[in-house]
């Protein structure tokens, strides 16, 4: 009796695990065939299940969640057969297949008394921009003013009641409604003399205000004077013109030098000092006349005169080896063990380095033994 093989035959023994062209379900809803060689081999992937005799069905997957239902707030699971079944109703907001949020999409109400707040596409609720007034109902602006605020309709004071509406109380008399209440600083239209020249008024609100500034003086809660308190013009070239405190006029004030060596005259409507020639500033903020200029050296310093224009501070000495120095000529290169000295810029005349370190420091302590370094003029 012959063997009946349950996959192929081949070489007159069976072999394989299948039977060619027959089809079953493995992993992963992936559905394979049996080849001619009786081998299990993959046809195609299922796109939601892989059932029977390896057939694709089913309308999801398996473990899979969506939002269903007519109004799509049905909570929904795929089960093993590839079928949606309904979970729950969710109550306000249904996302990725799961009931959230706190409130429906949409809706509105009051957070607070004057706060509304909607509720987002996510199912959470958003403060709006503050009502104005009062908010009330499903998150309604209502009324004219906010509860519990005072303000003045003319010069009588009035009180937002709780339904965001105003309430009037008595006219003020002989005073200013401030803020909702009968006071202020002054009666409205009131006049008088504010600091810096400036003439006040009293507003409606019984608050000071500046109403103009006067061109001269304030007083008697008027603008006068024929002049500003203090003011000046000159009064030729040596005079200076100063108007009274009281504004009723000028006093002539003459010009004089500040400190030794200057000259005083008026301009520019004010009296200023400047150096009499030949004296000069230097630098400083003292009038020097000095026999050689701004570069006078203090005693018993002299100028060093390396160059025509070296006028560096130093010792006798220094002037005396600048000057033996000199006797060489000047050389665009100096032979090995020298520089040149550069006792000012262009300087040639070749140095050794230690008559070159003097010059440095030389250099640096000059300006401190000038003249106008040695305190104020005599």
């Amino acid at each position: 009796m012959k063997e009946q093989c349950e996959g192929v035959c081949s070489d007159g023994a069976c072999a394989g695990v299948c039977k060619p062209g027959s089809k079953h379900c493995a992993q992963n809803q992936i559905v394979e065939k049996c080849n001619d060689l009786g081998v299990w081999t993959p046809a195609e992937t299922c796109m939601h299940v892989c059932s029977g005799a390896g057939e694709c069905t089913g309308d999801c997957k398996p473990g899979s969640k969506r939002c269903g239902g007519p109004t799509e707030l049905t909570e929904q699971t795929c089960d093993e057969s590839g079928k949606w079944q309904d979970v729950r109703t969710c109550p306000n907001l249904c996302s990725g297949g799961s009931c959230s949020g706190s409130c429906m999409p949409g809706t509105r109400q009051c957070r607070t008394e004057t706060t509304p707040e909607k509720c987002s596409e996510v199912g959470t609720w958003e403060v709006e921009p503050e009502c104005p007034s009062v908010c009330t109902g499903a998150g309604d602006c209502t009324g004219e003013c906010k509860p519990g605020a005072r303000d003045c309709d003319g010069q009588t004071p009035r009180y937002c009641d709780q339904t965001g509406h105003w309430a009037r109380r008595v006219t003020c008399v002989d005073s200013a409604c401030v803020n909702g209440v009968c006071g202020g600083a002054c009666a409205p239209e009131q006049l008088q003399c504010g600091p810096s020249q400036t003439l006040q008024r009293c507003n409606e609100r019984g608050a000071w205000i500046a109403d103009k500034k006067c061109p001269f003086i304030c007083e008697n809660d008027a603008c006068g004077g024929v002049c500003a308190p203090g003011s000046q013009m000159c009064n030729g070239t040596t005079s200076l013109n100063v108007c009274r405190a009281n504004a009723s006029g000028y006093d002539a004030k003459p010009c004089a030098p500040k400190q030794t060596n200057e000259t005083a005259t008026c301009m520019n409507n004010a009296c200023v000092s400047n150096c009499l020639a030949p004296a000069e500033r230097c630098g400083t903020q003292y009038c020097w006349k000095l026999d050689y200029g701004c570069d006078t050296c203090l005693s018993p310093y002299v100028w060093r005169d390396a160059t025509p224009t070296d006028h560096a501070c130093v010792p006798i000495e220094a002037r005396t080896r600048a000057a033996g120095e000199n006797a060489k000529a000047p050389s665009p290169t100096c032979p090995a063990g020298e520089t040149h000295r550069l006792a000012t810029p262009g300087d040639q005349v070749c140095v050794t380095q230690a008559s070159r370190d003097a010059v440095i420091s030389e250099n640096q302590l000059s300006p401190s033994r000038t003249r106008v370094t040695g305190g104020p003029p005599p």
